[in-house]
C-alpha cells in the first residue's frame, strides 16, 4: 500500500510541476450583454447559438457561493466539446457593472478534449474567490477566459453557503493566488466584441 501511495504522489507531483508554468491572465471589461440566460438565474447558454454537434467550450451551472466571512467562491461545470485540451485561465466578475477583485489559483484548470471539469472543485487549480462585494441574491456577470481565446459570458446568481455547497472551494476569502483586474493585457482573451 505504501508503494501505491508513493507512486500516486509521484504522478500528482509531475502533473503539478507541469502546470506550474501556467499563470492567470486578465481579461477585458465588457458591458455588452452577449449571453442569453434561461429564466432560472445561473443557467447559461453560449453567447452564440451552436448546434449540439458543433464543437465548443460550454460553461453550465455557474454559481457564486457566499461564505460566512463575506467572501464568495465560484462554482461551475466546463464541458470541452472540442478535440483539443483547453484550460480555464481566469475569470472576471462584475456586479452592477462594477468590476470586483477575484483571487484565483496560480494554476489553470485543464479541460481535456471531450471531457468536463469542475470550477471550484479544489483550491489548488481552477479555484476562484471574491474577497468581498457579493451578497446572497445578487446577480453577477462573469467572463470565463480560456487559453485558446474562448470567452464565455454568464449571468451568475449568488447564494448563501449551505451543506449543498460543501464541495465548492475555497470556503474563506484567504489568498490563493494572483488577483485579476478589470483590464486586459494585450492579446488576452476577452468577451468584449471585436
Amino acid at each position: 500500500m505504501k508503494y501505491i501511495l508513493l507512486g500516486l504522489a509521484a504522478v500528482v507531483g509531475v502533473v503539478l510541476v507541469g502546470a506550474a508554468g501556467l499563470v492567470l491572465v486578465d481579461g477585458g471589461d465588457s458591458s455588452a450583454d452577449l449571453a442569453r440566460v434561461d429564466a432560472r438565474a445561473g443557467t447559461l447558454r453560449s453567447a452564440v447559438d451552436v448546434a449540439v454537434d458543433d464543437p465548443s467550450v460550454q460553461v453550465t451551472s455557474p454559481l457564486l457561493v457566499v461564505n460566512r466571512d463575506g467572501s464568495a467562491a465560484l462554482g461551475a461545470s466546463v464541458e470541452n466539446r472540442t478535440d483539443v485540451e483547453v484550460a480555464l485561465m481566469g475569470v472576471l466578475v462584475q456586479v452592477d457593472r462594477s468590476p470586483l477583485a477575484v483571487n484565483g489559483t496560480p494554476w489553470a484548470l485543464p479541460v481535456p478534449a471531450g471531457q468536463r471539469a469542475r470550477v471550484g472543485a479544489a483550491s489548488d487549480a481552477g479555484g476562484f474567490v471574491l474577497p468581498k462585494g457579493v451578497v446572497p441574491g445578487a446577480h453577477a456577470e462573469v467572463q470565463f477566459l480560456f487559453d485558446d481565446g474562448t470567452c464565455v459570458l454568464a449571468d451568475v446568481r449568488a447564494v448563501a453557503r449551505t451543506d449543498r455547497h460543501r464541495q465548492i472551494f475555497p470556503r474563506t476569502g484567504r489568498p490563493i493566488g494572483p488577483v485579476t483586474t478589470a483590464r486586459a493585457r494585450a492579446g488576452a482573451p476577452s468577451c468584449a466584441p471585436g
